[in-house]
């Protein structure tokens, strides 16, 4: 699964951009599912979801400061939507088998 087919950019807004160490931050309110590119400006960022507490807050490598907060983020085909949630499923089987859960 090294190769992602993107089948096409769903655009939130943020209502929050900051930068922290080298970083550049957005929260959203809504949390659309992402693989990890995202449009800004017409420019591809590769982005870091922020795991924590909701809402969504992703992290850029890099301080920018964005004057549109529409960020349009790459979504995979449901092809590729289906073949990571079966991998995902597998995963999940193998370490329950492994180790007996039930």
């Amino acid at each position: 699964m090294n190769h992602i087919d993107y089948a096409y950019i769903e655009y939130k807004k943020a209502d929050k951009c900051w930068c922290f160490l080298k970083h550049t931050f957005l929260r959203f309110k809504e949390d659309p599912i992402f693989v990890e590119y995202v449009v800004i400006d017409g420019q591809v960022y590769k982005a870091t979801r922020c795991y924590g507490s909701p809402p969504l807050v992703i992290q850029i490598e890099g301080e920018y400061e964005f004057k549109d907060l529409n960020v349009g983020f790459m979504m995979p085909s449901k092809k590729e939507q289906q073949e990571r949630k079966d991998y995902i499923l597998n995963e999940i089987k193998k370490v329950k088998k492994e180790y007996n859960i039930h």
